[in-house]
């Protein structure tokens, strides 16, 4: 949870945040030896025309590729939290742990969880 969240400061420290052009939410392999690919698709998305003309500039390949992984990298923790939540909700459930309290909290928590999942499919 840590670096998911030094990931977040990071992106935001340094203006890095950029969403990726595959918005597969099964992609678990970064584009190794197509970044230039990767690159020219990114080109062609509705976000690299709102950059300034400075920023278009410096946005090197590897510059890219550096900011690419940061996202990559927050998807991944981010999946891994919702891992971490749902395997042992779903086990606690299953074995009958939660008071009746308590499941309408986890059930909450589900569900802002999915939420924020979903925005994954949204374009912005």
């Amino acid at each position: 949870m840590t670096s998911e969240l030094e990931s977040q400061q990071h992106c935001r420290l340094t203006e890095s945040a950029m969403k990726m052009t595959d918005r597969n939410p099964f992609r678990w392999i970064p584009p190794f030896g197509h970044w230039e690919e990767e690159f020219e698709n990114y080109k062609k998305f509705d976000e690299y025309p709102r950059l300034t003309e400075e920023d278009r500039e410096n946005l090197t390949l590897s510059n890219f590729e550096f900011k690419w992984f940061l996202v990559y990298f927050h998807r991944m923790g981010g999946r891994l939290i919702f891992a971490a939540f749902f395997g042992p909700f779903i086990y606690f459930w299953l074995k009958g742990y939660f008071s009746a309290a308590l499941k309408k909290r986890m059930i909450l928590v589900a569900i802002l969880m999915a939420l924020q999942v979903s925005l994954l499919f949204c374009k912005f």
